[in-house]
């Protein structure tokens, strides 16, 4: 398991219509909850300190070996279990208590983390809502309001993927799947894993006249993508043409073939626009790909003017305009529950959204969030920029880089950006720092962990909420 550290909050926000607090109902700093077990039960008991101390690191666990009646939480044989109501996969007793929260007998944990991890929700207060529904209902209501919480989708989204130059000559001395070695456990386990692959993916291709920076990752990339979690990519950004029309259509194809969906970019303008859909415990996330640089007037060579630009015959990227924004949205809405739109945008190695183009990002954001969108990504500065809330709905606008060969300071650092979903929308977010050494990003912990944690804190348009 990883260390309690991969999950260190920037603090955790909860997104409703009318403003910030902390998550949904919060519990307290240094909430204690013991966990009885039974001699027989060591091991669940070790699984569920385990878990706790990893994903759960604002609760003080204390076990208690001995008498179940009084804990918040207790573990106790399978075969005890015959007469309570069963959940899917673990059986779960509510009981009452007098001026107490809702007390929860886990009886066979058997590898359940998210219904432990929904039961913690309810001891420690986080829904209330479904603690009252408990105490007045019970029963099959009961049960009914707890997998709708079950419905609830981890989202975990970091920045630019890039696998060629300085990470490819890394990876072929240190193994394919090294710069994603330390960070896949956390991508993994999320319910969906999105990045911005910055490097198209494989051989073919001639390099665009004049461009100077060109990206081509080795094939054995799609392997690290893969083995880190990722389930969907933005294509949009100023290097998926580097080698052309070609390489573009071949990475797609890799995509594909690894089972990953994409948004961006296409082989024509319809195909850039189209959403990638990914579906998990019912709830459907849709990802929407733009970049400032599908510029009509955006080429690098007067001999050879290509631009990145889709068009109805020219594979490309698809652009930020208003317009378009506005109906591929209304379009994504009406396939999913979920719509993110991913921006490729601004000024590079800056740590404030600026604007590369002319117009202010944030404008472009906010007309994104008009339209029915529930989260805007930013990427391309290669810097991390500060997260804004914009009608209950949150604006990354630069998720920095994630696995990059640059070197300077801004550039190594990094984030996760962990959103919580239901089909109501984002209900809350929090950040998980990260630090990038010699290609390789690393769940930062201790003191450097909480420093950038702060400087986030700082960059961004509106003050955050902090424990």
């Amino acid at each position: 398991m990883k260390r309690t550290a991969a999950l260190i909050l920037i603090g955790v926000i909860a997104l409703s219509g009318w403003g910030l607090c902390f998550f949904r109902g919060g519990f307290g700093r240094g909430h204690e909850v013991v966990l009885s077990f039974l001699p027989e039960t060591t091991i669940q008991a070790e699984r569920a300190r385990e878990y706790i101390s990893t994903h759960l690191p604002r609760i003080s666990l204390k076990l208690v070996s001995g008498s179940t009646e009084e804990a918040d939480f207790a573990i106790v044989p399978s075969e005890a279990a015959s007469k309570e109501p069963e959940l899917p996969g673990l059986k779960v007793k509510l009981r009452e208590k007098p001026s107490s929260p809702v007390k929860v007998s886990v009886l066979d944990l058997s590898g359940q983390r998210r219904i432990l991890r929904r039961a913690l929700d309810i001891v420690t207060g986080r829904q209330r809502a479904i603690s009252a529904v408990a105490r007045t209902l019970g029963g099959e209501q009961c049960e009914e309001a707890i997998n709708e919480s079950a419905r609830e989708v981890v989202i975990r989204v970091v920045g630019d993927l890039m696998f060629a130059r300085g990470t490819a000559k890394a990876m072929a001395e240190k193994g394919t799947l090294y710069p994603v070695e330390k960070v896949a456990p956390v991508l993994a386990s999320a319910d969906i894993a999105i990045a911005n692959l910055e490097s198209p993916v494989g051989v073919s291709g001639e390099p665009i006249p004049g461009k100077l920076i060109w990206f081509r990752a080795p094939p054995a990339s799609m392997e690290a993508i893969k083995y880190a979690g990722i389930d969907a990519v933005t294509l949009a950004n100023n290097h998926i043409l580097d080698y052309d029309t070609p390489l573009l259509k071949e990475t797609i194809s890799l995509l594909d073939a690894a089972g990953i969906v994409h948004a961006g970019a296409g082989a024509n303008i319809s195909e850039a626009r189209r959403p990638a859909i990914v579906e998990r415990k019912g709830l459907r996330i849709a990802l929407l790909g733009c970049s400032e640089f599908a510029n009509p007037n955006l080429f690098w060579s007067r001999s050879y003017p290509r631009t990145f630009l889709a068009t109805e015959d020219q594979a490309g990227t698809a652009p930020i305009q208003d317009q378009m924004i506005k109906d591929d949205i209304a379009r994504a809405r009406k396939l999913a529950d979920i719509v993110l739109v991913a921006f490729h945008w601004g000024q590079e190695y800056v740590n404030y959204p600026q604007s590369y183009f002319g117009r202010d990002l944030r404008e472009i954001a906010r007309v994104a969030i008009d339209a029915g969108a529930d989260a805007v990504l930013g990427f391309h500065p290669h810097a991390i920029q500060g997260i804004e809330i914009y009608k209950g709905k949150p604006i990354a606008y630069s998720l920095g880089n994630f696995v990059m060969d640059q070197k300077r300071p801004v550039t190594r650092e990094s984030m996760i950006l962990e959103l919580h979903a239901d089909k109501n929308g984002i209900k809350w977010l929090k950040v998980i720092p990260v630090m990038i050494t010699d290609c390789q990003p690393c769940v930062l912990d201790g003191e450097e962990g909480q420093a950038l944690l702060q400087k986030i804190q700082r960059i961004s348009p509106q003050p955050l909420p902090t424990e």
